[in-house]
């Protein structure tokens, strides 16, 4: 994973170790005021973002070969 940010926006990024030579997947494109984390778990992304005015931030996720 690749992270970046600022105290508004947050953008990561995921490396498949099975095929290094891609690149980087972006999981969302930086929104001001919309910050996000991932946690990889195999089969699935879990995403805790604040968007959507999501106040103590909200769970999301999705199969991580859908990133």
């Amino acid at each position: 994973m690749i992270a970046g940010g600022d105290h508004d926006t947050s953008e990561q990024r995921i490396i498949d170790l099975a095929e290094v030579m891609s690149p980087p997947r972006l999981i969302a494109a930086r929104e001001i005021g919309v910050q996000y984390s991932i946690a990889d778990r195999g089969e699935e992304l879990f995403i805790l973002t604040n968007a959507d005015a999501a106040i103590d931030f909200k769970d999301r996720h999705r199969a991580a070969g859908r990133a």
